[in-house]
């Protein structure tokens, strides 16, 4: 098994030693992680409560990252998991709303065609 990893900024700051727990269990299990460095944050509610629409837009850019490399996205914070979802959910049935967010995407050469899944390491 193979996952775009997102630690997420709980697991890359606050709390480490859960990105570097994950990375031995993913190994021992024999999930190569292929992290994706140039994620931003998921939102963490201060975002998407400010410009919820900005939000979408990070959020499909790693996405598209993802979906790049044809991979689904694999975390270990639950409210990752939780603004990725709702992201994706929202990407995904609303074709208008990715419309937009893909014109912004491709000032940065990106497209979400919305091919990812979300999955949280447990």
């Amino acid at each position: 098994m193979k996952y775009a990893y997102f630690p997420g900024c709980v697991g890359q700051d606050s709390c480490a030693e859960l990105d570097a727990s994950t990375k031995l269990i993913a190994e021992e299990l024999g999930i190569e992680l292929v992290e994706l460095v140039d994620a931003t944050c998921s939102g963490a509610g201060f975002v998407q409560d400010v410009n919820y629409d900005l939000s979408l837009v990070l959020n499909a850019r790693t996405f598209a990252m993802a979906e790049k490399l044809g991979l689904d996205i694999l975390t270990v914070c639950s409210t990752c998991q939780f603004n990725l979802d709702r992201a994706n959910d929202q990407l995904k049935s609303d074709p208008a709303k990715l419309a937009d967010v893909n014109g912004m995407l491709a000032e940065v050469g990106l497209r979400y065609n919305g091919h990812v899944e979300i999955k949280h390491i447990l």
